[in-house]
């Protein structure tokens, strides 16, 4: 059962003075995009962890070089659910503080840390702390997860076309796709 005014729902609620049903109504579109995304990214043959643990992603880190992190980030700014701690990074298994999400990363890792997490700014400004050669992307703002993921989709086409690392192919299509809205 979903919890009925999770952070996401309330956030909604606070932001654009919605009701719970128009929260939930917003929040069911999103997740719905999120899923069709990932179907067409999985079908690229890129590796999709659905509902990732903690240990998910340190496997993915030992296999990977491009690591890209779809998860919440449990801020202080919403009083928390069910006396959750905030400050927390919300896997499928755990709720991890910067550290301990850092420190699923081996110390060689090398690649790019791609975080589609709301305010994500704390575990990055961590993560970068001990892996200053890794070039980390997040959000300073609220993320709407479907548009990270057509960006990320947009990425994903320019690196095999242009044979690019991903972070500059983020940059590319996070430039095309600002051109756009203009």
């Amino acid at each position: 059962m979903m919890r009925p005014h999770g952070d996401f729902v309330r956030f909604i609620m606070e932001r654009l003075k919605a009701s719970v049903s128009d929260a939930w109504s917003l929040f069911s579109q999103e997740a719905s995009f999120v899923s069709r995304k990932l179907e067409d990214i999985e079908a690229r043959g890129i590796q999709v962890v659905r509902e990732a643990t903690a240990t998910d992603i340190a496997l993915a880190t030992t296999q990977h070089h491009n690591i890209v992190l779809i998860a919440h980030w449990k801020s202080e700014e919403l009083q928390s659910d069910f006396g959750l701690p905030c400050l927390r990074l919300e896997t499928h298994d755990a709720m991890l503080t910067a550290e301990e999400f850092t420190d699923l990363f081996p110390d060689d890792f090398a690649g790019t840390v791609y975080m589609i997490v709301c305010n994500s700014t704390i575990p990055a400004e961590t993560f970068s702390r001990q892996h200053p050669q890794v070039i980390c992307v997040c959000s300073s703002e609220p993320v709407l997860a479907g548009l990270s993921l057509a960006k990320l989709d947009a990425a994903l086409s320019l690196m095999q076309i242009e044979n690019i690392p991903l972070w500059k192919a983020l940059l590319r299509a996070g430039d095309l796709i600002d051109s756009i809205s203009r």
